[in-house]
């Protein structure tokens, strides 16, 4: 018992099962060794009941030396055990940290869509506190879907358990409503039962992309109707002409314009003497 338990105690395993264990094993001792105390002091001499006292003075003496090795050990043990929590715990406040100051709106919501956790920017971004939010449910934000079909969403991502990214509306405290971008890890083993989303306002870069999609409209509009004949050339073809064009060329439509090559369209040599078609590949 002695080389186990010096063993135990160099190691770092001694435990509270090892512990009671050893102590299990000093209480069976005791029972042996009482009876034949017993017997001795009967039986035999002066001398013999001296051994005997001597023995369970050794015995006292040795349980309590063991009771503060374990007593040691065990405050080593709570010492780890605390340590090891203070830890958990620095590196819990450092992720609420980077979680509540991350650039994009961050909220992690429960598998009913109640907000757990939440970011500061999130938070800005729909008009409200943090306590305001804490336990708000994503549907009083959301301006596009239904109740229904909200629903239906995390359900429908809660099964699939592949990250998502996809537009909606939400809906500010004022009422104002925005275009926001969401990137969604659902629930899984890993993560526990819980969503981890981050949101981004796209407002601005759907007013841009609208923009510009009407200034293409336009632009098409205007190279269609023009009364001037307009090709628009790439490499060694004709990638775009309008009708103009076409009719100047007589040919059928715009689409037979990009079919021919550049060069075909003018004599065979140009002023300079050198062949319009090599000219036009150096275009």
């Amino acid at each position: 018992m002695a080389v186990r338990l010096d063993e135990a105690i160099r190691r770092g395993t001694f435990d509270d099962a090892m512990r009671a264990e050893v102590i299990e094993e000093i209480h069976e001792i005791n029972r042996i060794l009482t009876p034949l105390e017993y017997a001795f002091s009967i039986s035999m001499s002066d001398s013999a009941r001296t051994a005997s006292t001597f023995i369970t003075w050794a015995l006292l003496i040795q349980t309590a030396v063991l009771a503060a090795l374990g007593w040691g050990v065990s405050r080593r043990l709570i010492t780890q055990h605390v340590r090891a929590n203070q830890a958990m715990h620095a590196e819990a406040r450092k992720n609420i940290a980077l979680l509540r100051n991350t650039s994009d709106g961050m909220v992690i919501l429960d598998t009913s869509g109640h907000v757990v956790e939440v970011s500061d920017t999130f938070c800005d971004m729909l008009g409200y506190t943090r306590d305001e939010m804490l336990g708000m449910n994503v549907r009083e934000w959301e301006a596009k879907l239904s109740d229904q079909q909200l629903q239906h969403q995390l359900a429908k991502h809660r099964e699939e358990g592949a990250r998502v990214q996809f537009e909606t509306l939400h809906r500010r405290k004022d009422g104002s409503v925005y275009v926001a971008e969401i990137s969604a890890i659902p629930p899984s083993e890993a993560h526990g039962e819980l969503f981890y989303c981050l949101t981004r306002d796209i407002t601005e870069r759907k007013r841009m992309e609208t923009v510009l999609q009407e200034s293409e409209a336009r632009f098409r509009t205007q190279f269609e109707s023009s009364p001037d004949a307009t090709l628009i050339i790439s490499g060694r073809n004709f990638v775009e002409a309008n009708r103009a064009a076409a009719e100047l060329f007589g040919l059928g439509s715009k689409e037979e314009v990009t079919r021919i090559h550049p060069g075909s369209l003018s004599p065979a040599v140009q002023p300079d003497g050198r062949p319009s078609a090599e000219k036009a590949d150096e275009m």
